[in-house]
């Protein structure tokens, strides 16, 4: 059997000597077979005047031009043989690869199924703008707020970029990425004394390293954010304990506060009705400055 699958393998085409014979033989079925599966060019050939095959024969064949030895003599019969594989071969054939050689015909494997179709091509990457991946990067921020808690003073640099996060100004975020409390205070008095030419800085700053624009809203919005903030501030400790002796002398009131003077002075100025001899804390100002600046 081995031999003769390798016979089928090694040949382009394969003659089949159709008899009675030849269709009830176990080995000439496998042959005829694996020779069918392994697309070579198949010839038949009647043998036996007027034989007609059927069965697994007969749907072998096909529709096949055969050459009938029965009818014609042998050297017509030859030379109609040899016709027919010139023609065959002028059609073009696939080509199979030969197989290894199995213990039995019956053991060739069938013919394997064509493979899946490919997988779709990805989808395409969707390009993130610079405007989008910095606010992306600071929006996913988790903000703690515990810079509420303290003095802008004492603010580090997560609490500055919580303060930002937390109004949503992320396009200041990556301008003031480093600065702590004190250098946030330092850039908010820049602003106030140059409104026009800080928002020209930092809008140059924004485009040169990020490819940004610096929006006139998030600018202004930044300011009186940082505003409410010091507005907070000063709020909270102006509160100022105060203490008037019952005997004083005329020209002088002792104050005890840590408040800035100037801050001092502006609520000795909402109380002055609650305040005696205020009059004379005015003209003593410059005392006051002396004092505790």
């Amino acid at each position: 059997m081995s031999a003769m699958a390798e016979a089928v393998e090694q040949s382009e085409f394969i003659l089949l000597g159709m008899s009675d014979t030849y269709k009830h033989s176990t080995n000439c079925q496998a042959e005829a077979e694996y020779a069918f599966k392994m697309k070579r060019r198949l010839i038949p050939l009647i043998m036996t005047k007027g034989y007609s095959p059927d069965g697994w024969l007969g749907f072998l064949i096909g529709s096949r031009i055969y050459i009938d030895f029965g009818r014609y003599d042998f050297e017509k019969a030859c030379q109609l043989l040899l016709n027919e594989i010139h023609l065959q071969r002028k059609q073009a054939l696939v080509a199979t690869a030969a197989r290894p050689v199995k213990t039995s015909i019956e053991d060739v494997p069938k013919p394997q199924l064509p493979p899946p179709p490919p997988p779709p091509p990805p989808k395409p990457i969707e390009k993130v703008s610079n405007s989008d991946a910095i606010i992306q990067k600071y929006s996913r921020r988790v903000v703690k707020r515990s810079y509420s808690t303290k003095s802008i003073e004492q603010w580090q640099d997560d609490d500055v970029l919580d303060f930002l996060a937390d109004r949503k100004l992320y396009l200041m975020m990556p301008l003031c990425d480093g600065m702590n409390g004190l250098a946030l205070l330092q850039l908010y008095k820049m602003c106030q004394l140059k409104v026009n030419d800080t928002y020209q800085l930092l809008n140059k700053e924004l485009k040169e390293s990020y490819k940004l624009t610096l929006l006139i809203s998030v600018y202004t919005r930044f300011l009186s954010d940082c505003d409410s903030i010091i507005t907070k501030k000063v709020n909270q400790t102006s509160i100022i304990p105060y203490r008037i002796p019952k005997y004083f002398p005329s020209d002088i009131i002792e104050i005890e506060t840590e408040a800035d003077p100037k801050v001092t002075l502006r609520m000795a100025q909402q109380h002055a009705n609650n305040i005696p001899l205020f009059k004379q804390l005015m003209k003593k100002q410059n005392y006051y400055s002396k004092r505790y600046v």
